[in-house]
């Protein structure tokens, strides 16, 4: 896509570079056929959690439909694979004859699901879950055509983001011109209320899960909040708003209200200033006044929400015992920083046989320790996991 997008300088006319850009991501539609009825389906475009370091980058693909077979009466199941010519993970989505998906518990309305996920599962249904809290959310063009090119339009957009990210200036005055054109396109198709009412349900949905150490790699990692946690989650996060406002008062550095906003992705303009601004931002994170934020703010969010989910999947311990509260906080760190069930699953079976044994501290953190070292980060990474793993001690053992 990015090569794609780099060729579109056949024509001398920006106006036309940038209907061919469009022209081509409107092809990227599914066109389905329902019983010798064609329909449009807009694929909602999603996102995957990003290696062992835990950021949360985007990683879209052009979904691309495998096989469209008949499941039953007026159902069809759908075979989706989220790269083109068919290869890599696949799903198959059951759906009506009217593209709905199709749910036995929910009446989820007009709602078409592509992604791709680390999780698995888990992320389809809370996506499910969001559609079935609206009463009408039309993914089908000709119901909505302006929300699909939208969606689409901001595909397109996190194409120049990763060109705009490496580089201070736009040398090519047409490529200014095309940007600032799929800005206004942007702009003025994010006033379809179904969009807006769709981000603050994933918002809800998703930003209880953005910690604030994953807002805090996620501009040292990547020079800005444009690309990190989504856009929209982290613009209208409250934690990451609180957060930043504290960093930018530390470093005296100016507010940064303007950049919370929750009905549209920033505009080029809005990323290039804060990839300019970015070095002040994290000479602040880096300094001791902005690590103690940072901390203060993580180890909040640890003993709240996260410990909550901890006990969730270790239910046979008492957060009210010292040692076993330890470990319910090592296990939310570990969830935050990795997130994979192979980590996980086995890490959930040492702390419960520890709490089982009455285990001394310092065999609890033998034992912890001896297991994050054998995950494959630790082999491929072993300083960062020593490092990683004393920074969580410091941040656990604080009174």
């Amino acid at each position: 896509e990015k090569s794609r997008s780099r060729n579109l300088g056949a024509d001398s006319s920006p106006t036309a570079r940038g209907h061919a850009h469009l022209q081509h991501l409107r092809s990227a539609i599914l066109t389905l056929d329902f019983n010798g009825t064609k329909r449009r389906v807009l694929p909602l475009m999603l996102t995957d959690k990003a290696g062992e370091d835990n950021i949360v980058k985007h990683k879209v693909r052009t979904p691309c439909v495998t096989s469209v077979s008949k499941a039953g009466r007026d159902a069809y199941l759908i075979g989706v694979t989220a790269r083109p010519g068919g290869q890599g993970p696949s799903m198959l989505l059951r759906v009506d004859a009217e593209g709905r998906l199709l749910n036995p518990k929910d009446n989820l309305g007009t709602f078409y699901v592509v992604g791709e996920y680390s999780r698995g599962s888990r992320l389809i249904d809370r996506f499910a879950l969001i559609a079935s809290r609206l009463s009408r959310f039309h993914c089908v063009l000709g119901e909505s055509d302006r929300s699909c090119e939208y969606q689409f339009l901001n595909f397109a957009e996190r194409q120049f983001s990763d060109e705009v990210r490496h580089q201070s200036h736009w040398p090519d005055p047409a490529r200014r011109a095309h940007h600032a054109a799929v800005d206004r396109a942007v702009e003025q198709a994010s006033n379809d209320p179904l969009i807006r009412a769709l981000h603050r349900l994933i918002v809800a949905n998703e930003s209880s899960t953005i910690s604030p150490f994953q807002i805090w790699d996620a501009v040292l990692a990547d020079s800005g909040l444009s690309f990190g946690p989504h856009q929209w989650d982290i613009g209208i996060n409250p934690d990451a708003q609180r957060i930043m406002k504290r960093l930018m008062r530390a470093g005296g550095l100016a507010p940064m209200d303007g950049y919370f906003k929750s009905a549209r992705r920033f505009t080029g303009a809005e990323i290039q200033a804060f990839i300019e601004m970015a070095p002040e931002i994290n000479r602040v994170m880096q300094s001791s006044a902005g690590q103690a934020i940072i901390i203060e703010e993580y180890l909040a969010w640890l003993k709240s929400s996260a410990l909550a989910m901890a006990h969730a999947a270790l239910p046979s311990l008492d957060a009210s015992k010292p040692h076993e509260r330890m470990m319910l906080l090592f296990y939310a760190d570990v969830d935050n920083q990795y997130g994979k069930q192979e980590v996980k699953g086995p890490l959930r079976r040492i702390i419960a046989d520890l709490a089982k044994r009455a285990a001394a501290p310092n065999d609890i953190r033998k034992a912890l320790d001896a297991f994050m070292l054998t995950t494959p980060f630790a082999i491929a990474y072993p300083d960062k996991a020593q490092s990683r793993l004393q920074r969580t001690w410091e941040i656990l053992l604080k009174p």
